[in-house]
């Protein structure tokens, strides 16, 4: 099993807001990714199903501190590991484009392996007006949640009758903009990873967000720099694309500014490692 760290969500590469780390009235953190903003996206955030509708008012709230966007704009709803659309039967999904597949495919990702999401967290809360107030001069890189992979769809070239097989197999590919949006019928890259029913063959889900704890946060505490990380233990030792032997400074470990995918050597440290955080963190 190799394992993908995969950034996603809102940072300051496409937005002026990150994804959000809610924290409500008893203390307790709640792991919010967002997806990113798109001029030519298939949906609006107001379309998307974040949870319950305190949820959603948190979410509104938080848009509207935005310059660039808010709860009507158009987004690009991928990755999907929470079902934004209510879909009656779902597996959660990303699609991979461009650079960010043709890296996957060199590195022969395949069925099995195992996508641990990270993003750029800003904590928030409601104050005593049940406003939201947020910290944008903290940001954490966080694991939010992962998505073994139990399917892969090379889109390009499919005819009516294999997308009429596929979308009966997977009906709510009719949401995933990887799918649906105009832009990627001529890629020859597109690429769709569905998730696994359940992961290595247990009863936890084959994808789903994490339950907060301070185990998944990756950047150092008191460090303004996002990309300083206090890397796992059981990963120190391997090799990580994008990164080198000079990644590893004193005292800290230096994550890739660029770069979506960070694809994991194969080792049974790691998998070990990547089995205890979905065990202990998967919300259920």
């Amino acid at each position: 099993m190799r394992i993908i760290l995969s950034r996603k969500g809102l940072d300051s590469g496409v937005c002026d807001i990150s994804n959000l780390l809610f924290v409500d009235k008893n203390g307790n953190k709640n792991l919010i990714m967002l997806p990113i903003p798109a001029d030519d996206g298939v949906h609006t955030y107001q379309e998307l199903n974040f949870g319950n509708e305190e949820t959603f008012n948190i979410v509104k709230q938080y848009l509207d501190k935005s310059k660039k966007i808010n709860i009507q704009s158009k987004c690009h709803a991928d990755p999907n590991i929470v079902n934004y659309f209510n879909d009656p039967v779902f597996l959660g999904s990303i699609g991979q484009v461009d650079q960010a597949q043709s890296h996957l495919q060199n590195q022969k990702i395949d069925i099995g392996d195992l996508f641990i999401f990270f993003g750029v967290f800003a904590e928030a809360g409601l104050n005593v007006d049940n406003n939201l107030v947020y910290n944008k001069s903290n940001l954490k890189h966080i694991m939010f949640g992962y998505m073994q992979i139990g399917d892969i769809i090379p889109t390009y070239g499919l005819n009516e009758i294999e997308r009429a097989n596929y979308e009966g197999k997977y009906p709510w590919l009719k949401h995933q903009p990887h799918w649906i949006a105009d832009k990627y019928d001529k890629n020859k890259s597109n690429c769709i990873y569905v998730a696994s029913e359940k992961f290595n063959h247990t009863n936890i889900k084959g994808y789903g967000i994490f339950n907060y704890d301070k185990e998944l946060q990756l950047t150092q505490d008191n460090n303004l720099c996002v990309t300083h990380w206090n890397l796992p233990q059981e990963l120190s030792s391997l090799k990580i694309t994008y990164h080198s032997e000079k990644s590893y400074k004193e005292g800290y470990f230096k994550a890739a500014c660029r770069g979506q995918e960070f694809v994991i050597e194969d080792s049974k440290q790691a998998k070990i490692w990547a089995e205890n955080l979905i065990k202990k963190y998967a919300r259920r």
